[in-house]
């Protein structure tokens, strides 16, 4: 039993940090025009994040993008200036 327990342990991953961007009336467009957009938007998160040589990932859950960084502060100003 503390085999297992030891072992259940030693795979436990950590929470990610990052952070996780929401659209806001995305989900009014039609089904094409959304994956068009998202699409885009995800294209122009990758190549501004690694203009800036930020270590990320990026993972899309239904209509979100989650930035997986190491310095969530960071990544999280410089998405922002992307988005503005």
């Amino acid at each position: 039993m503390i085999q297992e327990l030891k072992k259940n342990l030693d795979n436990f991953q950590s929470p990610r940090q990052g952070f996780l961007l929401a659209f806001g009336e995305l989900f009014l467009k039609s089904e094409g025009v959304r994956k068009i957009l998202k699409r885009s938007l995800a294209n122009h998160l990758v190549f501004f994040l690694n203009k800036e040589k930020t270590d990320f990932k990026l993972y899309q859950y239904r209509d979100r993008f989650f930035i997986e960084t190491e310095n969530p502060p960071a990544g999280g100003k410089k998405v922002s200036n992307i988005l503005q």
